[in-house]
């Protein structure tokens, strides 16, 4: 069963509910509910969620969280959402949770959003490739798959039109982040769909080549971005070359 609780603010439908006081509070938020007051609506779907001065009934909740949501109250659309999507107390349905995410979503709820993602029949959005990896990361769901080493997820985001180009925080493309620690079947993908392989970091001056050498260290990745015409020359903001900044032999034997 859902934890609900009524929508703090300060009127006297609140003060009452705090105390306990339930069926005052419901007198008084009625009135305003049945006028399209999007908070008294909520409210009364909490207390037939609760069973609190009325007895226990999910259908009239659902029918006042419904009535909110539509008179635009993110946290009631919130609300139908996790109940058409989980079932519990009513017949579970995807396609209407995913309309109420959508509604949230659009008033920018972020967790909304990612549900909506989630329960869509769109392959392409269900992998969101371009939005952000998570609340408050400038790196995108694709960069950090592209460290993951799953080829074929890679693929399905590079067909729904993941953006190769898309900087993180500190300035890395997924080319970076592929070649410090992801496959050299990634790197390939990632090149032969248009990254660029002597793109250098803007800070610290580091290519794909001075990444791999340095973090990477397998011997496929760096010769795949030496086939595709990685710089061994290139230096980085301390003025190395991808020589000068490893000491594995192997590596230093490609790299002559």
């Amino acid at each position: 069963m859902f934890g609900f609780s009524v929508s703090a603010f300060a009127d006297p439908g609140y003060d009452a509910y705090s105390t306990g006081d339930y069926q005052t509070a419901l007198k008084y938020w009625k009135p305003l509910a049945e006028k399209d007051d999007a908070y008294s609506q909520l409210n009364i779907g909490v207390l037939y969620s609760n069973g609190e001065g009325v007895a226990q009934d999910n259908a009239k909740a659902i029918y006042w969280y419904r009535r909110a949501a539509e008179n635009g109250d993110l946290e009631a659309q919130l609300v139908l959402g996790d109940i058409y999507r989980d079932g519990e107390i009513t017949e579970k349905d995807n396609a209407e949770a995913a309309k109420w995410y959508d509604m949230a979503a659009k008033q920018g709820h972020s967790g909304a959003k990612y549900q909506f993602n989630q329960l869509s029949s769109d392959p392409c959005i269900r992998l969101s490739p371009n939005d952000n990896y998570a609340e408050g990361f400038k790196s995108t769901i694709f960069a950090n798959t592209v460290t993951q080493h799953d080829v074929n997820k890679v693929k399905a985001m590079l067909a729904c039109g993941a953006d190769i180009n898309s900087a993180d925080a500190d300035g890395y493309l997924p080319i970076h982040l592929a070649a410090t620690s992801s496959t050299s079947e990634i790197v390939e993908l990632l090149l032969a769909n248009g990254a660029k392989v002597n793109e250098r970091n803007a800070a610290t001056g580091e290519s794909p080549l001075h990444l791999a050498v340095t973090y990477n260290k397998d011997l496929a990745v760096v010769k795949t971005l030496l086939e595709h015409g990685a710089d061994k020359n290139q230096t980085n903001a301390a003025g190395l070359t991808p020589i000068q900044s490893t000491e594995d032999p192997g590596i230093t034997a490609l790299l002559r």
